[in-house]
């Protein structure tokens, strides 16, 4: 539950922390007091759009904080075990700066936005007014009947969802392959010019490199006979006379030990030269000095640089440009042989989808006569005892949802005939419909906390006790909170808050405040009458207290 507020530099709030409590949590203040405010920031919990405009005039930031204590339901708690977050209580923060950034915390860890709204569903569900026109959306009734229809259905329709891809892959496939066949000849008749083309080349892997480094050498062989023979010459004649040094430093060895080591180092360095000799002149008669081969070899480069040009690659690419446009002739040539297989695999992967389907259909509409009667039995407890209401599926065009059509279908009255329900009901209706709808999937989801914004909006009279009513039971089960005007509604609360708008200074301010005893009376009688004085409508604020405490 929502065991605590902290909320400041919010719009009109400057500083504000309140405890909240379990059951039936009311909170009401004139027109223009700030309602609204507490319930955008409760959304900003709950992931909403982080605006900046929320900021107090003249402030740097404004934060949001939320306290929500457990048990949590099994699901919740599976997610906050599998994100390290197993604590018995969660700390949500948001925080808004003027720069335009906005933080997101659990329990004092950053996280996504995106996490934070994964996470919320567990936690508590807001119900604003917008949700009236929400629910008026085939879509949105589609969505909420497969909510209803859980696991099972949330498994179908991923089933489905496989199964329709793989059939719109298979379609794409084949309608590519048709529009190509509308150019078909025109298509293979270019295709086979330039594989010709490419072909009459013979390309080899590497060639371009190869033929670089080829006519690189023979536009260089003079030069390269050149120097190569004046190596050779020059060693040749320092080798001779490397030779005779050696010679008499193995004779001078004979007189003096010492002279052994240098010794040594000269016949290594004969040898050595004489290596380096034998290299040079083997080197400079491999020269070949091929002025015909030249020609051919810059005129084949030349050849390949001019069709990579034309095809926009290198000798590589174009091997490998030559292999792709060998499988497209390939596929045009076997077209007939291709479309026929394409359409077997599109036909066999749509009675797949068909097959998942009708299957889901079969879940939803399970799924529909067990929610149609749920509903049924809550708004007709809700002062609609002759209202009908049935949830009609209709086939429509395959998609990934499936081929159903969902319409919330009701009679309001004894004899009516049922119509959709955007067609029927009037705001107070609706009001009493999602009432219905909202304990049900309370009861599904294993919230823990709920928030109903005017609820009971256009209700009076026994209509708005049974509204409180309802409210006060479902608190007994999960925790509740009503923004309301109504004094009946407000009668049915555990725990009463009241919002206030006053000058400080200079400044407005909004504040909440938790009412005794008395300053319930007062307030119920404010709602009343307008007069939170006058002994008759204390008298009956009291009455009314007293009579809503025995809804449980």
């Amino acid at each position: 539950m929502l065991a605590e507020l902290y909320v400041k530099n919010f719009a009109l709030i400057e500083n504000l922390q309140i405890e909240f409590h379990d059951g039936l949590n009311v909170i009401t203040g004139e027109t223009g007091a700030g309602k609204s405010l507490l319930t955008d920031a409760v959304g900003l919990l709950m992931g909403g759009r982080a605006d900046k405009e929320f900021i107090r005039y003249g402030c740097a930031r404004a934060l949001v904080e939320g306290t929500f204590t457990g048990p949590f339901s099994a699901s919740l708690n599976d997610l906050l075990i599998e994100n390290d977050m197993n604590d018995d209580v969660i700390v949500i923060c948001r925080e808004i700066s003027a720069e335009g950034k906005n933080l997101c915390r659990i329990n004092g860890r950053r996280v996504s936005l995106g996490f934070l709204s994964s996470l919320v569903p567990g936690l508590m569900n807001m119900h604003s007014q917008t949700e009236h026109f929400y629910l008026l959306h085939e879509d949105h009734q589609l969505s909420l009947l497969d909510r209803f229809g859980g696991e099972e259905i949330i498994k179908a329709k991923d089933t489905l969802s496989s199964a329709y891809h793989l059939w719109q892959t298979a379609a794409n496939k084949r309608k590519e392959l048709e529009q190509k066949n509308e150019d078909r000849e025109k298509e293979m008749d270019f295709l086979r010019f330039r594989i010709n083309e490419l072909r009459e080349l013979a390309l080899e892997p590497g060639e371009e490199e190869s033929l670089r480094h080829e006519i690189a050498l023979l536009s260089t062989s003079d030069r390269r006979f050149t120097e190569s023979n004046t190596i050779y010459r020059a060693l040749s004649d320092a080798t001779e006379s490397l030779y005779h040094a050696m010679e008499s430093a193995k004779r001078a060895c004979d007189f003096d030990a010492d002279l052994a080591e240098s010794a040594e180092s000269l016949t290594e360095s004969y040898y050595n030269i004489e290596d380096a000799c034998e290299f040079y002149r083997q080197y400079r008669d491999r020269i070949d000095s091929d002025p015909l081969r030249l020609n051919e070899a810059e005129e084949r480069l030349d050849r390949i640089l001019r069709m990579g040009k034309k095809y926009h690659s290198d000798c590589d690419g174009m091997i490998a440009l030559l292999s792709s446009m060998e499988q497209d002739l390939a596929t045009f040539e076997d077209f007939d042989d291709n479309l026929t297989r394409l359409r077997k695999e599109e036909d066999d992967a749509y009675a797949q989808v068909l097959l998942k389907a009708d299957a889901l259909s079969e879940l939803r509409a399970s799924a529909a006569e067990r929610l149609s009667k749920l509903i049924l039995d809550e708004i007709q407890s809700l002062m609609l005892p002759d209202a009908v209401f049935n949830i009609k599926l209709d086939k429509q065009s395959m998609t990934k949802e499936g081929q159903d059509r969902v319409t919330f279908m009701i009679s309001m009255n004894k004899g009516e005939q049922q119509k959709p329900l955007s067609k029927v009901a009037s705001g107070g209706e609706m009001s009493r419909i999602l009432l219905g709808m909202k304990v049900i999937l309370a009861q599904m989801d294993q919230v823990g906390t709920m928030i109903f914004d005017e609820i009971d909006s256009g209700l009076g009279g026994k209509t708005a006790t049974k509204v409180g009513e309802k409210l006060r039971r479902l608190s007994r089960e999960i925790q509740v909170f009503s923004v309301t005007h109504s004094a009946i509604v407000a009668a049915c609360a555990d725990y009463h808050y009241r919002i206030e708008k006053h000058d400080e200074g200079a400044r407005t301010v909004t504040t909440i405040s938790e009412l005794d005893s008395d300053a319930r009376k007062r307030e119920i009688a404010r709602m009343l009458s307008g007069n939170e004085t006058s002994e008759v409508s204390l008298s009956q604020a009291e009455s009314l207290i007293e009579t809503m405490s025995h809804y449980d």
